[in-house]
């Protein structure tokens, strides 16, 4: 058997919570989770005052049915089949939703946000480590950096931004055990980072939301 790849062009598609202003001060680029929709995952930040935070969500390139063959439709950035493609495909996309909403106000002083959430955590790490846009800090909710990822050679550029990691203590993903490895992998690379723990599962809570951005 010979297997090939071909590169190929796709229409993707992302979501906004309204338009950048002269009162813009934050761009969140949200990725959401596992079997999610980017219109469904951008209410989660309803609270957030568009006034001054422009929040993007971007959808993971494969659609997919959630049970059988109709239904809810989700998304997912990657499988583990050709990973590696699926990968840099994402950070293709993720790049290029930069430079259409965020490069274009280059000339403006803004933060910069990337928001993971779940599988989005994952996402947006390796969209940092490998692609071309400028990021000032990285929300991790319910998901952590992949370990794909070498932190003895990356640890200086997660120290070049702000590092802020979510984590429900009722999370039904994430064990106690898994918190305290979590906390160590980042203390064994001297990682600076926000690490909190909040009262609820495997969701955003939108009042801690709002505390963290």
């Amino acid at each position: 058997m010979i297997k090939k790849n071909i590169e190929t062009t796709k229409t993707a598609r992302y979501f906004l919570n309204g338009n950048f202003t002269q009162q813009t001060e934050k761009i969140i680029i949200a990725c959401h989770g596992y079997g999610e929709l980017a219109e469904t995952f951008l209410k989660n930040f309803d609270s957030i005052d568009k006034e001054k935070i422009l929040i993007i969500a971007p959808e993971g390139l494969h659609r997919f049915y959630t049970k059988g063959f109709f239904g809810n439709v989700g998304a997912s950035w990657m499988t583990k089949e050709d990973r590696l493609n699926e990968i840099n495909d994402y950070v293709k996309f993720l790049d290029k939703v930069y430079n259409e909403e965020i490069e274009i106000h280059s000339d403006k002083k803004m933060i910069k946000t990337a928001f993971g959430f779940s599988q989005g955590a994952a996402a947006v790490c390796r969209w940092f480590i490998n692609g071309n846009s400028k990021i000032d800090e990285i929300v991790l909710w319910g998901g952590s950096i992949p370990n794909d990822i070498d932190l003895k050679i990356n640890a200086e550029k997660f120290n070049s931004i702000r590092l802020k990691l979510l984590i429900g203590d009722k999370d039904p993903f994430i064990t106690s055990k898994q918190i305290e490895n979590e906390k160590k992998k980042f203390n064994d690379h001297e990682i600076e980072h926000e690490f909190i723990l909040y009262e609820g599962g495997h969701k955003i809570v939108p009042k801690k939301l709002k505390d963290v951005i």
